[in-house]
């Protein structure tokens, strides 16, 4: 088992859920996740993740039906909070 925390921040809920069920799987410690942005910005401030895993384009919040790049401000704002957090951008295009 690994002693790390990781975030997912994957607004497809299939798509995340899988990578959740993977990393669990995988006993990659402990797994949060978001949905949307600003919950995965929320999720940053509140605490300290050894990897984030983030799709590129992603919902503001719920109910927000535009895309925007949140992959790279959540690659921003953790690295600004904690340069030692590795982050992941993916994306289906």
């Amino acid at each position: 088992m690994y002693d790390v925390k990781i975030l997912v921040a994957e607004d497809d809920l299939r798509q995340r859920k899988a990578l959740v069920r993977w990393l669990e799987k995988a006993h990659f410690g402990d797994v949060d996740e978001a949905g949307y942005g600003r919950e995965a910005i929320r999720k940053i401030g509140e605490n300290l993740y050894d990897i984030i895993i983030a799709d590129k384009n992603m919902p503001e919040e719920e109910g927000v039906n535009e895309d925007k790049e949140y992959g790279i401000e959540i690659l921003k704002y953790s690295k600004a909070r904690n340069p030692d957090t590795e982050v992941i951008i993916i994306t289906a295009y």
